[in-house]
């Protein structure tokens, strides 16, 4: 049986914690039981905080609130009265955030059913790469972390440790883009692209992919029927083989010019994909339209592509922090077109585009918000101040398709 800490929080039920009590599983470093869950008092809040921070100091971990514990061994699922569930998750959450310095980039609460009106409590919470988290208030902060008999006080060496981790992962993954960008570039990437044209290149990295080797079930984003793992701008099947990275997914127009576009899953969740098709017209010598890039198409190539890759990253169990990075290049000279009639007020002036880094702290998003960012780099790239296709509270409007 898998152990219950590793799984998806949503896919933990009664017969699960049953499980537990009939294998008398044990507490551990990343697995707690409580009885009772006391979060009345302000002192019983930042205590129930300081447990949860202290996971995520650590490996990250499970707490159960609503099983028995004997000699640290789960004896029974008791559970506790609950009249609204969705409150109790609530509450739950609102004391974390309250509680909890920086606040945590992933955690999650959820109410399971194991009786008339009972429910225990599990709260799952990631292994955190920000640096430590501290419980507290007005001045005073405590930080801890886990051991196997539970959580341990944080000597000053462990916190200055866990910062100096957080920002040696922040300096990995800005090396990890300039190395891979520059060997896409040089035709050295898992696929090489034409090298004339110019590319859009999207990269997808869990944090926790550069602190410590994971390894993902790819197998079932290697068949046909999940059209997910399609290159940008393209969708459906199309060639996949295994190699020594993962699972790779590539794409040409069926002509000489070879691999046009590709999408390369890796073992440890990371997403790349580069594309030499999206960022120039269907005929490259078509009047004006020459060296001129389709704003719509361009929009609507990367919404697709984030909306598949982020399904992707949750049927593999892949957990945020995740980093967007999104790329252009060879494109210096070129016009930005918005219709057929309507081009930016400027060329590009540079040939490589590196577009600002996007931390997604969740995969359930929408992926028109989380580019925003990117789209508002994109169209000042050729002198507009920002994406003009979002209102001021943030809502986005599709552009045309016809362009």
């Amino acid at each position: 049986m898998q152990a219950i800490e590793t799984l998806p929080i949503d896919q933990i039920n009664q017969d699960q914690l049953d499980e537990l009590v009939r294998g008398r599983a044990a507490e551990s470093k990343t697995l707690e039981f409580k009885q009772v869950l006391v979060i009345e008092r302000d002192h019983e809040k930042r205590e129930f905080s300081v447990d949860i921070a202290s996971f995520a100091n650590a490996n990250g971990g499970l707490l159960l609130a609503g099983i028995r514990a004997e000699n640290g061994e789960a004896a029974e699922v008791v559970g506790f009265e609950v009249s609204n569930p969705d409150s109790l998750v609530l509450r739950v959450e609102q004391i974390l955030h309250a509680n909890i310095h920086p606040r945590l980039p992933w955690v999650r609460a959820r109410a399971i059913r194991v009786g008339e009106a009972r429910y225990v409590l599990a709260v799952k919470v990631m292994r955190s790469f920000v640096g430590a988290h501290a419980v507290g208030g007005d001045g005073v902060y405590r930080y801890f972390t886990r051991g196997s008999g539970g959580k341990l006080p944080m000597d000053i060496p462990q916190v200055r440790a866990s910062y100096v981790l957080a920002e040696s992962l922040r300096e990995r993954l800005r090396s990890f883009r300039a190395e891979r960008t520059a060997r896409i570039l040089a035709g050295d990437g898992v696929a090489e692209l034409p090298q004339a044209r110019p590319l859009l290149i999207l990269h997808l990295v869990p944090l926790a992919a550069l602190g410590e080797p994971t390894q993902h079930d790819l197998a079932p984003f290697y068949h046909h029927e999940r059209p997910e793992l399609s290159p940008i701008g393209m969708r459906g099947s199309m060639a996949r083989r295994y190699n020594v990275d993962g699972v790779l997914a590539a794409g040409d127009e069926g002509r000489d010019s070879g691999c046009t576009s590709y999408v390369q899953l890796y073992e440890n969740g990371i997403v790349e994909a580069a594309d030499a098709t999206v960022l120039i017209p269907s005929d490259e010598s078509a009047g004006h339209f020459q060296r001129g890039v389709s704003a719509p198409l361009t929009h609507r190539s990367l919404v697709a592509a984030l909306e598949a890759y982020l399904t992707i990253a949750r049927g593999i169990g892949v957990e945020p922090p995740v980093y967007l990075m999104v790329s252009m290049a060879r494109l210096s000279g070129w016009k930005l077109w918005f219709t057929f009639t309507d081009p930016a007020p400027k060329v590009a002036d540079r040939d490589l585009l590196a577009f600002p880094e996007v931390r997604l702290d969740a995969l359930d998003v929408r992926p028109e918000a989380v580019l925003r960012p990117v789209f508002d780099a994109f169209w000042r790239s050729f002198g507009m101040s920002s994406c003009r296709w979002y209102a001021p509270d943030g809502k986005y409007t599709a552009p045309i398709r016809g362009f």
